[in-house]
């Protein structure tokens, strides 16, 4: 029996398989004050995170592809718009005739990016899942709002100088048919939800990722910028060399966007803008080439739209530095490395 007059082992050996408090482990957050790229390189933070972190993003997009477009063919064939042989042939020849099932699932595959990429911000970084919508923890309604009213009446004057001086929607005369009310309540509630689904998973978890592997901030604004912009690029699936330039250069500006306000809020405000003006007519219209972006499908005209994207950058900057918008923070302060246990708990 011990002397009960010693002092006993200090707590820390007394029970080593004891829950570990979370003060006792390295902090998930930067210590320093980090800007959004570069926000999940913390003390916590290893190398191979990044890889977990992009292929469940990869296998969740390619599976929730999938799964939508089979739903939507399920629906069209057992409504009598599209037989299953029909379906089948346009798959193999890489080109699926669009009807308002398939524009609705492909939306809503992608608006379930948004609860995925936060999901796995939280599981695989451990920050809080509001840290993935900006540097303060938090999606910033007022700024969003804000950057939305600024860009609107831009992109509407060019739908509304393209409409007339283009006398119609390319050549076709507008009208209301069956498709009208399913087409127009998909574009006002899941064409905004759907861009940012796609915010936050290539500005986002992607962008994060890469940059999380480079030290030096410049480098990895860079990085980052380039391989979520690509696969923004080819996540179109466009075979027209004109569009993947538009779509690669939509991508880059938007990166840019997020690294100088520390958040996604003004490029998803760029993102709704764009689709939703540019998706106005279809309704009215036959949508069923509206994901042919095959080679010859658009051409050096097409980077003309690019002047609108650019435009808001600079507007949108001016305001972020007028409204004193946060582009960096640290949510721990800087300080000693918290005491870990032995044998490497906590860590």
């Amino acid at each position: 029996m011990s002397d009960p007059r010693l002092p006993g082992p200090p707590p820390a050996l007394a029970a080593p398989y004891r829950f570990v408090p979370e003060t006792w482990r390295p902090s998930a957050y930067p210590r320093v004050p980090a800007s959004y790229p570069q926000f999940w390189r913390s003390p916590r933070w290893h190398w191979w995170k990044s890889l977990v972190t992009l292929g469940s993003l990869a296998v969740f997009f390619l599976v929730s592809s999938l799964v939508a477009l089979a739903a939507a063919a399920a629906i069209d064939a057992g409504t009598g718009r599209v037989p299953w042989s029909t379906f089948f042939d346009s798959l193999q020849k890489g080109v699926v005739s669009t009807t308002p099932a398939v524009f609705i699932a492909n939306n809503l595959s992608l608006v379930a990016l948004v609860p995925v990429c936060l999901l796995l911000a939280r599981l695989v970084t451990g920050q809080r899942a509001g840290f993935l919508t900006s540097v303060v923890g938090f999606l910033r309604w007022g700024w969003l709002l804000r950057c939305v009213a600024m860009l609107a009446p831009f992109w509407i004057a060019l739908v509304v100088f393209e409409f007339y001086a283009g006398g119609g929607v390319a050549g076709t005369p507008l009208k209301v048919t069956g498709d009208t009310l399913p087409l127009l309540l998909a574009v006002i509630f899941t064409t905004p939800l759907q861009s940012a689904g796609e915010e936050y998973a290539f500005r986002g978890v992607i962008n994060r990722s890469v940059a999380g592997w480079i030290p030096n901030e410049a480098l990895a604004v860079v990085a980052g910028g380039l391989v979520n912009s690509t696969f923004f690029m080819l996540a179109h699936g466009a075979g027209d060399p004109w569009l993947n330039v538009f779509y690669f250069t939509f991508g880059a500006l938007s990166t840019f966007l997020t690294w100088r306000t520390g958040g996604l809020e003004a490029s998803i405000a760029v993102h709704v803008v764009n689709n939703v003006t540019s998706e106005w007519s279809l309704p009215f219209t036959n949508i069923s080439g509206l994901f042919d972006r095959q080679a010859g499908t658009a051409g050096p005209g097409i980077l003309i739209q690019l002047a609108l994207p650019v435009i808001a950058v600079a507007l949108i900057l001016w305001q972020a530095r007028r409204g004193g918008i946060v582009h960096r923070s640290t949510p721990s302060p800087a300080g000693p490395e918290q005491p870990t246990l032995p044998g490497g708990w906590g860590r």
